[in-house]
C-alpha cells in the first residue's frame, strides 16, 4: 500500500500583511509479510511556511487614531497626530514595519504490527521530529512607532526543537464463553531537546541593513547595540502502562488501568483508575434499548506531560528554575458517574464529574517592596478543583434512501476554583493605570474561580466622581482597598448540531453558547473618558451621562466588568453532489460554507468570546485586551473529489 500527497495553501489574514503560504507533503508505505501477520508502516512528513504575522497592535489603534490621518510625512517618517503619546496610525504601523518568519517541519516515523498468535500482538514504534522557527521583527527608522526612537530596531528569534518517540507494547484478547478479555502492558519514552536564539539590535545605517532577510542569528553582525540571548533544554519522559479490561456480553464491564512515569531523571509519578458499568437493559424486553450506568475513578501524579505540539517556550519558562527548588509530582483525583441510554432512534448520556488537584507546579511571585520588582520561582502550593455535569441528546429524525436527518443537544455546566496556600498570588497588580495601555491586572485567590482581577470594587457616582468601596477604614485609597472580581470563565456551555440529506443535497450547522461568565471591557477601561475627546478618539458612551459629566473614569474596577454570555451560528454548510459515490469510479461535490453568520450577545467590546489565556498564561482567562485579534466573517467555495 503506497500513499503520497501535496498540498499548496495561500492565506490571507485579516490585518494586512498578514497570512502564510505553505507547502507540504506526506507519504506513507505499508508492507505485509509472513501471511499478513506482521505489519510494517512507514511515513514522512515535510511542511515550508513562509509567515506574514503583520501586527495585531494595529487593531487597538484602529479604534483611537484619527481614520482621516496622514499614514506618513511627505519625507517619508511616520505620521502622528498631536505629537501624543500612544497614538500611532494602524496603517503606518503594519507598512513601515515587518513582522515575518519561516516555519520548517520534518517528520519521520515507522511502527510495526506482529500477530504472535491469535490473542497475542506486539507492537513497535518509533518517530522523530524536527521544527525550526524562526521570527522577524524590525521597526523602520522612520517609523514613529518604537522605530524611529533606536533608529531602527531589530528582533529575530530563532527555535530548534528536536524530539523523538518510542514504545513498545503487548495486547491480550481473548473470547471465554460470553466474555471478552483484555489485557494490555507498553513502556514508551519521549525525548525534547530545545534551543533557542534571541538577538536584538538597533541604530542601524539604513532600513535596508536592519531588515535584511532572515539569517542565523548567531551570525547577524549589522547594527549598534547587539546582544543575543541563548536558551537550552532537554526534557524526557519514561513511562510503563498496564491495561486490563473484562466484558460480560455487553451486560458488565470493567476496565483498569496504571502506570509509572518518570520525568527527566528526577520527578516520578503513579497513575491508576477503574472504570465499571452495566447494562439494566440487556436481556430482556424493556422501553429503553440501553441503559446503562457506570462510574470511574482514578488518582494521577506526575508531571507536565510532553507532546510534539505544543509552545516550546511556555515550557521552558515553566522550568528554568526546577534545578533550584524542591518540588514534588503534582497530584490529581478523579470521580466521575454517568448513564448511557437509547430508546428506539434516540439516545444520550448523562455525565458528572469532579477533579481535584494539589501540588500544581507553576511560578510562585514574590513582590519586593524596596526594589518595586516581582521574582519567581517553582512551587507545589496551588490545587485546583473542578465539578460539572454534562448532558447528550441524538435523534435520528429520519433515515430514508433519499431522505435523512439527524440533530444533537449538548449541555454542560462547570465550577472551578482556586487553592492555594498562600495570602495572595498577584500578577502585576497597578494601584492605578494609564487607560491606554494593555496591562495585565488579575489575581489567584483561594476558593475563587480562576482569572479574576484586581480593582476597586465600584460603589456610585458622586459629582461626577466614581466612589468606590473603602475596604480599609483609611480615608485615602490606596492597594489596600483593591480586591478581586469577575468570573471569567462560563458556568454553562450549549450546543446544537445537526445534518441532514435530501438526494443529492447535504446540509449542517451548528450553533454554540456560553453562559455565565464575565470580561474586562479593555476598550471601555482605556477609552470611556471624555478627557480622550481633545486629541484621541473615545467610545461613544462618553457623550451621554453618567459617563459624559465624570470627569475621570480609568480607575482599575468591576465598572468596566461586563455580563458576555452569547448564542451563536458557528458555521454552516450546505452541499451538491454532481457525481455520486457509486455512480462511478470517483465521486464529486459542490460545496458552500460560511462561519461565524451572526452572534447574540450583550457586551459592548470587541467579541464576548471565551478568553482561555492571555499572553500564554491561563490565569488570565476573561482578560478582553485590546490587542484582541478581530473575529471574521468567513465564506468557502469549493469543488470536492474523491477517487
Amino acid at each position: 500500500e503506497y500513499y503520497a500527497s501535496l498540498n499548496y495553501r495561500n492565506a490571507n489574514g485579516v490585518l494586512e500583511r498578514s497570512g502564510f503560504d505553505q507547502v507540504s507533503g506526506r507519504a506513507k508505505v505499508s508492507r505485509r509479510f509472513f501471511e499478513e501477520r506482521l505489519v510494517i508502516t512507514g511515513n514522512g512528513s515535510i511542511v515550508a511556511r513562509d509567515n506574514s504575522f503583520s501586527f495585531p497592535e494595529a487593531f487597538k489603534y484602529a479604534k483611537t487614531f484619527n481614520p482621516t490621518s496622514a499614514i506618513v510625512y511627505p519625507n517619508g517618517a511616520g505620521y502622528r497626530e498631536y505629537q501624543l503619546f500612544d497614538n500611532y496610525n494602524p496603517a503606518g504601523m503594519i507598512r513601515q514595519n515587518i513582522n515575518d518568519g519561516k516555519t520548517n517541519v520534518h517528520r519521520l516515523g515507522a511502527n510495526a504490527t506482529f500477530d504472535v498468535l491469535d490473542d497475542v500482538k506486539l507492537a513497535a514504534g518509533y518517530s522523530w521530529e524536527s521544527q525550526e522557527n524562526q521570527n522577524r521583527r524590525y521597526w523602520a527608522r522612520s517609523s514613529y512607532w518604537f522605530g524611529q526612537f533606536a533608529h531602527g530596531y531589530r528582533q529575530e528569534i530563532l527555535q530548534k526543537l528536536n524530539s523523538n518517540f518510542g514504545f513498545t507494547s503487548i495486547d491480550f484478547s481473548k473470547h471465554v464463553g460470553n466474555s471478552i478479555i483484555e489485557a494490555m502492558g507498553s513502556f514508551s519514552f519521549q525525548n525534547l531537546d530545545f534551543d533557542e536564539s534571541l538577538f536584538t539590535a538597533r541604530s542601524f545605517q539604513s532600513d535596508e541593513e536592519g531588515s535584511q532577510n532572515i539569517s542565523d542569528v548567531n551570525t547577524f553582525s549589522h547594527g549598534e547595540y547587539r546582544s543575543l540571548d541563548n536558551l537550552h533544554k532537554n526534557q524526557g519522559i519514561t513511562a510503563y502502562r498496564v491495561n486490563m479490561s473484562w466484558n460480560k456480553a455487553n451486560q458488565f464491564f470493567l476496565q483498569l488501568n496504571a502506570a509509572k512515569e518518570t520525568y527527566s531523571g528526577n520527578i516520578k509519578g503513579t497513575t491508576f483508575g477503574a472504570i465499571a458499568g452495566f447494562d439494566l437493559a440487556a436481556g430482556g424486553e424493556y422501553l429503553f434499548s440501553e441503559l446503562k450506568p457506570r462510574v470511574s475513578w482514578g488518582r494521577s501524579a506526575g508531571a507536565l506531560a510532553l507532546t510534539q505540539n505544543y509552545n516550546p517556550r511556555n515550557i521552558i519558562l515553566s522550568w528554568s528554575s526546577l534545578s533550584n527548588h524542591k518540588v514534588s509530582p503534582e497530584r490529581r483525583a478523579e470521580f466521575g458517574a454517568g448513564i448511557d441510554w437509547a430508546l428506539r432512534n434516540i439516545g444520550g448520556s448523562v455525565n458528572f464529574f469532579t477533579a481535584n488537584s494539589s501540588d500544581i507546579l507553576t511560578e510562585k511571585y514574590d513582590y519586593d517592596p524596596d526594589t518595586q520588582t516581582y521574582s519567581f520561582s517553582m512551587a507545589n502550593a496551588d490545587g485546583m478543583s473542578n465539578t460539572g455535569i454534562e448532558i447528550d441528546i441524538r435523534w435520528r429524525i429520519i433515515e430514508s434512501r433519499k431522505l435523512s436527518f439527524e440533530t444533537s443537544f449538548n449541555f454542560s455546566t462547570i465550577r472551578n476554583r482556586y487553592k492555594t496556600d498562600l495570602q495572595h498570588r498577584d500578577f502585576q497588580p497597578l494601584e492605578f493605570t494609564v487607560g491606554h495601555g494593555s496591562t495585565n491586572f488579575y489575581a489567584l485567590r483561594d476558593n475563587k474561580p480562576v482569572g479574576q482581577f484586581i480593582g476597586f470594587d465600584f460603589d456610585r457616582i458622586i459629582n461626577n466622581q466614581m466612589v468606590f468601596k473603602n475596604l480599609d477604614g483609611d480615608p485615602n485609597m490606596s492597594f489596600n482597598d483593591m480586591t478581586t472580581f469577575g468570573q471569567p470563565l462560563p458556568s454553562s456551555f450549549l450546543g446544537w448540531s445537526s445534518t441532514g440529506r435530501i438526494g443529492r443535497w447535504h446540509g449542517s450547522f451548528l450553533f454554540r453558547g456560553a453562559f455565565g461568565h464575565q470580561l474586562f471591557n479593555t476598550t471601555r477601561f482605556g477609552f470611556e473618558n471624555k478627557l480622550l475627546l481633545q486629541q484621541y478618539n473615545a467610545t461613544r458612551s462618553v457623550l451621554t451621562p453618567p459617563i459624559s459629566n465624570l470627569a475621570y473614569t480609568s480607575y482599575s474596577s468591576d465598572f468596566y466588568l461586563e455580563k458576555a454570555s452569547y448564542f451563536t451560528l458557528d458555521n454552516i454548510g450546505i452541499s451538491f453532489d454532481l457525481i455520486k459515490p457509486g455512480e462511478r469510479t470517483f465521486s464529486c461535490s459542490l460545496n458552500l460554507a460560511a462561519q461565524n453568520i451572526f452572534l447574540v450577545s450583550d457586551y459592548s467590546g470587541r467579541s464576548p468570546e471565551v478568553r482561555l489565556d492571555y499572553y500564554g498564561t491561563s490565569y488570565a482567562a476573561g482578560y478582553d485586551s485590546q490587542y484582541t485579534y478581530a473575529n471574521s466573517r468567513t465564506f468557502l467555495l469549493g469543488i470536492h473529489f474523491r477517487m
